[in-house]
C-alpha cells in the first residue's frame, strides 16, 4: 500500500518548470519513488554541495503540494541556513526560487503565535511550510521551556502536538550530517511527529547513515558536468612560508580574479560581481586578529571591506552578509569560524584561505563548498572564473596526495551499493556490469572501481574496500595502451609501489615532432689562465644590470579536474595551471650592500687588508648602479626575490673571480646541424606518468607531458633533470622541448678539448629563442670536469650566435638549488642560470 503517487510525469514537469539540474531532477525522482509506502522512511539524498539542494527542496514542495498534502517541514542546522530557506519561499527576497506555482504560508519560531497562522493551520486547503532549527523541536526540559511546546490559544494546543495530529506531514532535514551528534534526540523529536517520511539532503552524509542513501552524485561528477567551479590548490612550493604570507597571497589572488571578473561582466553586458576572500579561522579571536590585519595591511584600512561573521556578530553583520554579491556591496572579504560551515550560498566567493588543518574530508568539503558556486550561473571558460583557488602552503602535499577526500566521498558499505544498483538496472532488467561500486541511478554518474585490476592503480578504502579511479584518458592506441600528451594521475595508496615493465617492447609509430636542429660544434682549444685581475666594474655592472626589474613571487596552481569516459567512470586529474603573482615582501636595498659584505667577511677567500675592503666596495657599488641604484639611493625598496637573488649574483661573480679557472684561446671550429628528437625511439610498454614519483628510475620512461616533443622521456637525476623537465613543461612561454641522451643514434655534444659533453634538455620559446639546459647536483659544482664542461658551452653559445647562420640560442647552467629556488618560474629560473655566465 501507497500513501503518496509515484508520478514521474509530473516530475518531469516540475523540473522543467523551475529548472531542477539533471542530477536534481534525478534526486527528486528517487525520492518520490522511496517515500510513497505506508510505513514511515527515512532517506538520504547525497549531493555534491553547489549543485543546487534548495532545488530538491523547492521541486519536492511543489510535487506534495500537487498530490494534496498541506504540512511540510524544513528543519535547518541553523540561524543561517533557516534564513536562507525562508527567503527560497518568500517572493520578493533574492533567494527565493523562481516559477513556483504554490504560495505557501510559511511558519517560523517569529510568527507561529500569531492569530492569522493559527487559522490557515486548520485550512485544509492552505499549504504550510514549517521552517525550524531542529533545537527549537526537541522536548523542553525544567531549565528549558520551548514555546513550540507550550499551549497556543490561536492553534488550541502547542505547535509540536498539532503537528502530532496531522496525517500528511513531511520532513525535510536539510544538511542531513548536522543532527548526528544528537542522533538520539533527533531520531525521537521526528518520530514522536509521527511524519508521514523524513528525507535527508547533505553533501557530507554521516558515516551512520549510509544505509539509508537513495541518491549519490558526488563532487567530482559535478565537476564534469560543470555545475560547481574547478578546485584549485595554491601553494608556495617550499610550504614553509607564515600565515601573514599566505593571507598576503590570498589578497594578491583575490586582486587578480577582481580584474578577470570585472572584465567579463563588461564583455558579456551582465551585471558586475566582485570575488570574495573567505577566510576560516579557528577561533573568534582569531577571525578578530586576522580581520585587524586584511583591514589594516591589504585594504588600506577600510572597515567596510572586511567582514567578520561569528556567534557574536551583530544583526547589522549578519545584514550585511545576506549582501555581499550586491554589485555596491563594499565587502571584499569574509572572515568567519565555523558559522557559515555549511547553508551559506554565494556565488561569488573565489578564494578561501584555511587557517587550521582540514582534519577531516567532511569539514574539507564543507568549508570547499563555500566556494564552488558558479558565479556567473555557469563555466565561461575562463580559467580565473570557473575555478576556486584554495590557498594553503603548508599542507598542500597532503591535500594533493588525498584529493579524492576532496572531491569524493567514502565509499558507502554493501547496503548502500545494494541500494543504488537497484537503481542502475538497464531497460532490459539487466544490472550494470562494471566493478562494484557507488554509481549514480541513471548509470550517468562517476564510479569507484572496488577491484584494484585495470586501468587504475588499487588503494585501500573504508572498511578495508579496495578502491580505484579509471587512469584513461586522451587518445592515441599504442598495443592496448591508452595515453596521450596529458597528465593523468593516478589516486594510490601513501608507500604503494607502481609497477612498471622494465624491458622495451614496442615503439611510437607515425607520430609527427616538431624539427629541432642543434648546431653540433667541433673546436681545438688551448687552455690559458685566470685571475681575480680580470674582475673589472663593467663585470659587476653587469651583474647588476640583471637585477633592474622585480621579480615576482610565483604560487604554484593546481585544479583537480575530472572526467568522465564512456563507461560512465570518472577519472580525477592534477592539471598544472598558470602561475599568479604572490605577495612579496620590500626591503631598503642598502640591505643588499650589507648582506653582500657580511657574507663575503666570511669567507676564507676574503684577506681583510684595506685594498680588499676597497674593491670589495667598488665592486659592490659598481653592482648596484648596474642595477640603477645610484650612491645617495639606499633606501629605495627591493622585494625579497630580487635581493635575494642580487646578493647571490654578487657573490658568484666574487667567487668565481677567486678561484683559479681554465680559459681558453681563439678555437677553430665547424658547424654540424643534428635534428632532435631522433625517431623512431623504442620504448617501454608501461611508462609512468611523470608526477607519480619523486624520482627518476633508470630505464624507464615517464609520459603525461604537455609541451615536449617527445611523449615518453628518461632521466638520471630527480633533483635536476626531473625537476627542469618539470618547470620547463609547465611554463606556458615554451612551445616545445627535448631530452638530450648522451647514447643517442648521433652526437649532440659539445667539444671540451679531448672529450665531449653533453647537456640535458634543448627548449624552445615562443620567441624562437632556443636554450641548452644543463642541470647539476650542488656538489658537483666545484668539479673541474663540470667547470670545464660550463665554459665550453658557453663558449659554444657565443659562437653560435655570432656566427648568424642559427636562431639565437642561449646556455643555462643550473644548480640544484637554483632550480628549487626558482619555485617553478622560469623567468627566474633564467635569470639563476645567467649568473654563472663569465
Amino acid at each position: 500500500m501507497t500513501w503518496l503517487e509515484n508520478d514521474q510525469e509530473l516530475v518531469s514537469e516540475i523540473g522543467v518548470r523551475i529548472g531542477l539540474r539533471d542530477p536534481n531532477k534525478r534526486a527528486l525522482s528517487a525520492i518520490v519513488e522511496n517515500i510513497g509506502a505506508d510505513e514511515f522512511r527515512e532517506v538520504v539524498c547525497d549531493l555534491a554541495t553547489g549543485v543546487g539542494k534548495t532545488y530538491i527542496t523547492a521541486g519536492l514542495v511543489e510535487y506534495l503540494f500537487a498530490k494534496d498534502v498541506r504540512n511540510v517541514m524544513i528543519m535547518t542546522p541553523g540561524k543561517v541556513v533557516l534564513e536562507k530557506t525562508v527567503g527560497n519561499f518568500s517572493p520578493g527576497h533574492a533567494k527565493y526560487v523562481p516559477n513556483l506555482e504554490v504560495q505557501p504560508l510559511v511558519v517560523t519560531r517569529e510568527n507561529f503565535q500569531r492569530s492569522e497562522v493559527g487559522d490557515a493551520l486548520h485550512d485544509p486547503n492552505t499549504l504550510k511550510i514549517f521552517i525550524f532549527n531542529v533545537h527549537q523541536l526537541l522536548k523542553p526540559n525544567i531549565k528549558d521551556n520551548r514555546a513550540t511546546f507550550e499551549v497556543n490559544e490561536f492553534i488550541g494546543t502547542g505547535l509540536y502536538e498539532h503537528l502530532q495530529t496531522v496525517d500528511d506531514l513531511v520532513v525535510i532535514a536539510d544538511e542531513h550530517h548536522t543532527y548526528h551528534e544528537q542522533a538520539a534526540k533527533f531520531s525521537k523529536a521526528v518520530r514522536d511527529l509521527s511524519p508521514r517520511a523524513l528525507v535527508g539532503l547533505t553533501a557530507t552524509p554521516a558515516e551512520a547513515d549510509r544505509e539509508k542513501i537513495i541518491f549519490h552524485y558526488p563532487l567530482a561528477d559535478a565537476i564534469v558536468d560543470e555545475y560547481v567551479k574547478i578546485p584549485t590548490l595554491a601553494y608556495r612550493l617550499n610550504g614553509h612560508a607564515s600565515v601573514d604570507l599566505q593571507l598576503a597571497d590570498a589578497c594578491a589572488v583575490r586582486d587578480a580574479k577582481e580584474l578577470v571578473y570585472l572584465d567579463y561582466a563588461v564583455q558579456e553586458d551582465l551585471p558586475a560581481r566582485k570575488p570574495l576572500l573567505l577566510v576560516v579561522c579557528a577561533s573568534i579571536s582569531e577571525a578578530t586578529e586576522y580581520t585587524d590585519k586584511l583591514v589594516s595591511e591589504h585594504f588600506e584600512g577600510d572597515q567596510s571591506a572586511v567582514l567578520c561573521v561569528t556567534s557574536e556578530s551583530s544583526d547589522a553583520e549578519m545584514l550585511a552578509l545576506e549582501t555581499v554579491e550586491r554589485p555596491d556591496s563594499p565587502v571584499r572579504a569574509v572572515v568567519s569560524v565555523s558559522k557559515l560551515k555549511e547553508g551559506w550560498d554565494v556565488k561569488t566567493v573565489a578564494v578561501i584561505m584555511v587557517t587550521r588543518k582540514l582534519a577531516s574530508e567532511t569539514l574539507t568539503e564543507q568549508i570547499m563548498g563555500r566556494g564552488l558556486r558558479l558565479p556567473f550561473g555557469r563555466r565561461v571558460g575562463i580559467p580565473l572564473i570557473d575555478q576556486l583557488d584554495i590557498i594553503d602552503h603548508q599542507s598542500y602535499k597532503r591535500l594533493l596526495a588525498q584529493k579524492n577526500l576532496l572531491l569524493e566521498q567514502l565509499i558507502p558499505d554493501e547496503n548502500v551499493r545494494n541500494h543504488v544498483r537497484e537503481e542502475s538496472e538497464t531497460e532490459s532488467g539487466e544490472t550494470d556490469s562494471s566493478p562494484a561500486g557507488l554509481v549514480s541511478p541513471d548509470n550517468n554518474g562517476g564510479s569507484l572501481s572496488s577491484a584494484g585490476t585495470g586501468a587504475g592503480v588499487p588503494a585501500a578504502g573504508p572498511e578495508g574496500i579496495a578502491f580505484a579511479w579509471s587512469a584513461t584518458a586522451g587518445s592515441g592506441e599504442n598495443d592496448g595502451t591508452v595515453m596521450d600528451a596529458s597528465e593523468v594521475l593516478l589516486i594510490q595508496e601513501i608507500g604503494q609501489r607502481v609497477q612498471q615493465a622494465q624491458k622495451p617492447t614496442h615503439m611510437y609509430k607515425d607520430v609527427k615532432f616538431k624539427e629541432i636542429y642543434f648546431p653540433a660544434q667541433r673546436t681545438e682549444i688551448t687552455p690559458a689562465a685566470f685571475s681575480l685581475s680580470a674582475v673589472n666594474n663593467g663585470q659587476a655592472f653587469s651583474v647588476g644590470a640583471k637585477y633592474t626589474q622585480e621579480v615576482s613571487d610565483r604560487l604554484t596552481r593546481k585544479a583537480l579536474e575530472a572526467t568522465r569516459d564512456e563507461a560512465g567512470t570518472v577519472s580525477i586529474q592534477e592539471v598544472q595551471q598558470d602561475y599568479l603573482d604572490g605577495y612579496q615582501e620590500k626591503v631598503p636595498v642598502s640591505e643588499v650592500k650589507s648582506e653582500v659584505i657580511a657574507r663575503l667577511r666570511k669567507k676564507d677567500l676574503f684577506v681583510g687588508t684595506t685594498p680588499e675592503k676597497n674593491a670589495l666596495n667598488r665592486l659592490v657599488d659598481q653592482f648596484l648602479l648596474g642595477a640603477g641604484v645610484g650612491k645617495d639611493q639606499d633606501t629605495i625598496e627591493w622585494g625579497m626575490n630580487r635581493t635575494v637573488m642580487a646578493v647571490n649574483g654578487l657573490l658568484r661573480l666574487i667567487d668565481d673571480s677567486y678561484v683559479k679557472q681554465t680559459s681558453v684561446g681563439i678555437p677553430s671550429f665547424r658547424f654540424e646541424l643534428v635534428e632532435v628528437p631522433l625517431s623512431p625511439v623504442i620504448y617501454p610498454d608501461k611508462p609512468i606518468v611523470h608526477k607519480d614519483l619523486a624520482g627518476p628510475v633508470r630505464d624507464r620512461f615517464y609520459r603525461g607531458w604537455v609541451r615536449s616533443a617527445m611523449p615518453l622521456v628518461a632521466f638520471d637525476a630527480a633533483t635536476t633533470e626531473l625537476a627542469l623537465a618539470r618547470l620547463i613543461d609547465a611554463t606556458s612561454e615554451i612551445a616545445v622541448w627535448t631530452r638530450l641522451y648522451v647514447n643517442g643514434d648521433r652526437d649532440v655534444s659539445i667539444d671540451v678539448g679531448a672529450r665531449s659533453y653533453f647537456p640535458d634538455l634543448i627548449a624552445i620559446d615562443k620567441d624562437n629563442v632556443h636554450y641548452l639546459i644543463e642541470g647539476k647536483a650542488d656538489r658537483d659544482l666545484t668539479r673541474q670536469e663540470v667547470t670545464e664542461n660550463r665554459l665550453a658551452a658557453q663558449r659554444w653559445q657565443n659562437h653560435v650566435n655570432d656566427s648568424g647562420q642559427f636562431p639565437q640560442w642561449q646556455y643555462l647552467f643550473c644548480s640544484e638549488t637554483m632550480v628549487k629556488e626558482a619555485n617553478g618560474s622560469w623567468e627566474v629560473l633564467k635569470s639563476f642560470a645567467s649568473e654563472f655566465i663569465n
